[in-house]
């Protein structure tokens, strides 16, 4: 550490050897202003009004400088001085330190340089991440989240978070928030999100607590993904599904499902009901639940078709063949069918189909034959 005194003009009267090696000086070139001479020309100027302001003012002397020393490096240095209170009477002096923290200032440097590239990279990330601090205010926001819904980083920096909600998944947040600063972290949290355009954009939200050294928390990393149109597909299929069901419960339709592969099936209740069965009734089920109760002289055309339709001869299964009744009956069933996934290596995997009860028509049939 190097120490000096020295007058209200700023004149050196003692430097000690650490002062003088910062500086570059001989004990005799730093006494009196020699030291005026090593200043870094763009900072004397306002190192010299410093020092006539502490003396005018009576405060202490407090800043950091460059010195360009006569063997041309330029150092970083940090000088604190005072009014020494023990000097005579009538005469005003001061003792100071001076320290050489040009690599201090260097590692700042490049701390701010590494920040300003990590903030970069962050803003320009193609995902949307933000985070806030514990009052739930955007600190920081990418420029995919920016473009996603249409705000300049301006009008969102420093705005509540919740601003950006409706008004269902805003109050939701206020649990949200309380569990992430509860727990450290959450995960796949679905909000509804609205665009500077009024748009409504459903959202998943995952995020981690930042804490300090002492465990405090500090601020929350949140990475948000955008899942408008997953839910607005699985909306669209869900209200399909009740479509279909619809119209198969009021067309009394039975269904059928075959993994050609494995043999499992899935039959609804009107399949088992047309041959006098409930589901529970003919559990387990299997393909050979069907094959057990098929006529016998309909199975072999029944295969032909099925093989016909796998070779894509044929594009779907239609069969009309008979299966016995719980009475003992035999029931006219119209067969359809086509497959709608196949394996990898071409194979037929899950077909989907129905039965319709003809056994009405076909009785039609047989009495218009024998007039």
């Amino acid at each position: 550490m190097g120490v000096f005194a020295a007058n209200a003009q700023g004149a050196c009267t003692y430097t000690n050897e650490r002062w003088q090696g910062i500086y570059g000086l001989t004990r005799e070139q730093s006494l009196g202003d020699g030291w005026v001479a090593v200043l870094h020309p763009d900072d004397r100027a306002s190192v010299l009004d410093q020092w006539q302001q502490t003396a005018a003012l009576d405060v202490e002397f407090d800043m950091e400088f460059r010195l360009l020393r006569a063997d041309g490096q330029t150092l970083c240095v940090h000088l604190c001085a005072r009014r020494n209170l023990a000097s005579c009477v009538g005469v005003t002096s001061y003792v100071g330190c001076v320290e050489d923290v040009t690599q201090q200032h260097a590692t700042r440097a490049q701390l701010a340089v590494s920040e300003q590239r990590l903030r970069r990279l962050y803003e320009s990330t193609p995902a949307m991440l933000h985070s806030i601090d514990l009052q739930g205010r955007l600190l920081t926001v990418t420029g995919q989240w920016l473009d996603t819904l249409g705000y300049t980083r301006e009008e969102v920096i420093g705005q509540p978070m919740t601003d950006f909600l409706t008004g269902a998944s805003r109050a939701y947040a206020q649990f949200s928030l309380s569990r992430l600063f509860a727990e450290g972290r959450c995960d796949n949290v679905a909000y509804e999100m609205v665009c500077k355009n009024g748009r409504v954009i459903d959202v998943l939200v995952s995020a981690v607590l930042e804490r300090d050294a002492d465990g405090q928390p500090l601020r929350s990393m949140s990475a948000v993904r955008d899942i408008t149109g997953q839910v607005r597909a699985e909306r669209a299929l869900s209200n399909e599904r009740v479509r279909l069901a619809s119209i198969i419960e009021g067309t009394c339709a039975s269904t059928w499902e075959w993994n050609v592969q494995t043999g499992e099936t899935r039959f609804n209740e009107r399949w088992a009901s047309i041959i006098g069965y409930t589901l529970d009734d003919l559990a387990p089920i299997s393909i050979q639940t069907w094959w057990d109760r098929a006529h016998p002289d309909d199975v072999q055309r029944s295969q032909h078709l099925l093989n016909k339709h796998f070779a894509v001869e044929l594009p779907r299964y239609d069969c009309a063949a008979r299966m016995q009744h719980r009475a003992g009956h035999w029931v006219w069933v119209l067969d359809r069918g086509r497959v709608l996934t196949w394996t990898p290596d071409r194979k037929p995997e899950w077909m989907f189909g129905t039965h319709t009860d003809i056994t009405a028509l076909k009785r039609q049939e047989d009495a218009l034959r024998n007039c």
